[in-house]
């Protein structure tokens, strides 16, 4: 569970990186 909750959070940043 942690472990995709970090993930979705990553992914989030990353389309706001991108």
């Amino acid at each position: 569970m942690e472990k995709k909750g970090v993930l979705y959070r990553t992914c989030q940043e990353w389309t706001l990186f991108q």
